[in-house]
């Protein structure tokens, strides 16, 4: 039998999920900090469900069907799960909640994108005050500074300039924001050949292009205005975004912000403000996303009710983080590795265990067959920071050696002394 995985899939060894565990923490606390509420759906869902709410996307859906014959799909995002809960359930809105779960995604594997992923999501529903766009980018901010995540930028634009883009050229809006959310793949020249080819007029684009090389993202909003701020679509989302903008500066966060014309966001479902998270230094693509979905849920409810979110991409920001050498606290440090020197007082070791898991310590008790000499090879490898060794002398004098593998120091101390002893540098 050739042992292997699912390509696109990976193992999640003990060094990087104690990473993934971490980053979760902080986010949950972030994400509970700012109001939401969290909540969780199944990995299933009904092909109904999902089907007609991505677009061309909608093709990298698991699809399969039960033992029954119903047709049913693996979660491809978290949203969707999200607006059939609302039109289920009879929650009170607005309604803010986040959600940290795995979704599938049958893409072609490549450096930094997966098939199977973590996402961080937070939505508001129940409310188009664009107060709750800025609340969504401010906890998005927020959750990558606690992280230590510094050196990043997040796109923003509105679906209703893309939507502009089509009165201007005479085009359909959605085939323009699909060729747009190719940009960051193909490169600028490569889309607008491609837009060439089908026939798109491009002096619109070149001009932004020209337009963008010259100042800041503030100018080129202010060129927008000025020049097609006459189209009823450019001129709404113009008007979007300066709001936002607007509350973005009161909560002193304006600096991470660009507004950046072209991006569009591959999922039909956006109506308005959408954005786009990214590190600085490395070429991974995004590490999250998300915006305003005003109709999704009266898809589900038969009524509309505004809604909007963001997502961060675990995966993909560890791999990020990792490449950028942002350093992760030292996962090992309340760790302490008991090891057995004779069995005969396995009553002992079992009690120095008890007395440090009290303390919030985490303890390995060894429960191998090594000789002492293996035991502190296996401390090693393991990469534990904290030794505890008792032998004959010790136990007959109630005491106890403490190691410090990283320093190659140790010190003896009673076995009371336990109850107060600092493993700390």
């Amino acid at each position: 039998m050739e042992v292997n995985r699912y390509r696109g899939m990976r193992d999640f060894l003990p060094d990087l999920m104690r990473k993934k565990k971490y980053l979760i923490s902080i986010v949950e606390e972030v994400f509970e900090s700012f109001g939401f509420e969290p909540l969780e759906t199944p990995a299933i869902e009904l092909w109904s469900t999902l089907s007609g709410k991505y677009g061309t996307e909608e093709k990298l859906i698991y699809k399969f069907s039960d033992r029954k014959g119903r047709e049913i799909g693996l979660r491809y995002d978290l949203t969707v799960p999200l607006a059939r809960v609302v039109a289920m359930h009879n929650l009170p809105l607005p309604f803010k909640r986040y959600q940290i779960q795995p979704v599938w995604r049958a893409d072609r594997p490549q450096k930094g994108r997966f098939r199977e992923f973590y996402q961080c999501d937070i939505d508001i529903v129940g409310t188009d005050n664009p107060l709750s766009d800025a609340e969504i980018l401010h906890v998005f901010i927020e959750a990558l500074k606690r992280m230590g995540v510094r050196d990043f930028e997040v796109l923003l634009n509105s679906r209703d300039i893309i939507k502009g883009y089509g009165e201007l050229t005479g085009f359909d809006e959605v085939k323009i924001a699909r060729y747009l959310d190719k940009i960051d793949r193909m490169g600028e020249d490569g889309v607008f050949r491609s837009m060439e080819e089908e026939g798109i007029p491009m002096e619109v684009f070149r001009e932004i292009s020209s337009i963008k090389k010259d100042g800041p993202s503030t100018t080129l909003l202010a060129f927008f205005e000025e020049k097609w701020g006459n189209i009823t679509s450019i001129e709404k989302g113009i008007k979007e975004l300066k709001e936002i903008f607007g509350y973005l500066k009161m909560k002193k966060i304006e600096e991470f912000f660009v507004f950046e014309p072209y991006l569009a966001r591959g999922l039909d479902y956006y109506t308005g403000m959408v954005f786009e998270g990214r590190l600085k230094g490395v070429r991974i693509g995004s590490i999250g996303g998300g915006g305003r979905y005003d109709n999704l849920i009266g898809l589900f409810s038969g009524r509309d009710i505004p809604a909007v979110g963001g997502s961060i991409g675990l995966d993909r920001l560890i791999t990020g983080m990792e490449e950028l050498g942002i350093k992760l606290p030292d996962f090992m440090e309340d760790y302490v590795f008991v090891t057995v020197f004779n069995r005969r007082y396995m009553e002992i070791y079992i009690e120095i265990c008890e007395i440090l898991r009290k303390r919030g310590y985490k303890v390995d008790l060894y429960s191998g067959d090594k000789d002492m000499r293996g035991q502190m090879g296996y401390a090693n490898e393991k990469g534990y920071r904290w030794v505890i060794i008792a032998g004959d002398s010790e136990v007959e004098r109630g005491r106890v050696i403490i190691k410090n593998m990283e320093k190659r120091t140790q010190i003896e101390i009673s076995l009371d002394d336990l109850n107060s002893f600092s493993f700390s540098d």
